[in-house]
């Protein structure tokens, strides 16, 4: 209950999730980064599930642009 309270606080907001095997260079990565860029210059906070690839490329993009990113994360067994 406490993530799901935490998340309803973080508002505006977009999510992103996407390949973990895109690298710099990449057109989805590349694409990522100028959405989250973009984003962030639009006063959204970037949310991603926190891994590498369009995730990482997303929240590079809004941190280079002075935005707020969150990334979530799960335990799988």
């Amino acid at each position: 209950m406490e993530g799901f309270d935490t998340l309803s606080r973080i508002t505006p907001a977009v999510t992103l999730f996407g390949v973990a095997r895109a690298k710099p260079g990449d057109f989805a990565y590349d694409t990522a980064l100028a959405i989250g860029r973009e984003l962030a210059k639009a006063d959204f906070t970037v949310v991603t599930g926190g891994g590498p690839g369009v995730m990482e490329a997303a929240c590079k993009g809004a941190y280079e642009a002075g935005g707020q990113t969150v990334g979530l994360n799960i335990d799988l067994p």
